[in-house]
């Protein structure tokens, strides 16, 4: 918070390069246990706490890897309104600016994406994932609903919806 009611971010970009060195290494470390079974990802987490920078570097790393990234996208109003005074756009659309939308990320949420950024995860090939129970799959929004096709699994059923590639994962 900066001021009663008000919150804005502040970045630590040194803390963010430390993290993506440990993280590096370990996905590295891992890389392949178990008869190739155990495989890392990067998870920066949210896209409204990590500069150009910082995103643009987890990305490369991440190709040269070859491991997903998971980084929280459109996933509220609260983002949405952050991002927009950071970068005067959409998430989506800032990070497909400078490269950072690619099939190698998994975004969750996207309960606040318009139906262009979505069209902009289907033209970089991003996977969607949306975190749900038995009870959230038919109160999906509804943009979402419209907009996706492929496989959708959903507590306990598959789905076909009218975007793909789009995950939805079971909660326990």
């Amino acid at each position: 918070m900066t001021a009663p009611g008000k919150i804005e971010p502040r970045f630590d970009e040194a803390r963010g390069f430390t993290g993506l060195e440990e993280a590096t290494k370990f996905v590295q470390d891992q890389a392949g246990r178990h008869d190739g079974l155990i495989q890392g990802m990067l998870a920066p987490d949210l896209v409204k706490t990590c500069a150009m920078a910082l995103l643009v570097v987890i990305m490369d790393t991440a190709r040269g890897l070859d491991v997903p990234v998971r980084l929280r996208i459109a996933q509220g109003e609260m983002e949405r309104d952050t991002v927009a005074a950071l970068h005067d756009t959409t998430a989506p659309k800032w990070l497909a600016g400078f490269g950072a939308l690619s099939d190698q990320l998994i975004a969750p949420h996207a309960t606040v994406a318009t139906d262009t950024d979505l069209q902009r995860y289907v033209d970089h090939g991003v996977t969607m994932a949306r975190i749900a129970d038995d009870t959230q799959t038919e109160t999906a929004p509804e943009h979402l609903q419209r907009r996706c096709a492929g496989p959708i699994w959903g507590g306990s059923r598959l789905e076909q919806w009218p975007i793909s590639p789009f995950l939805i994962l079971p909660m326990p």
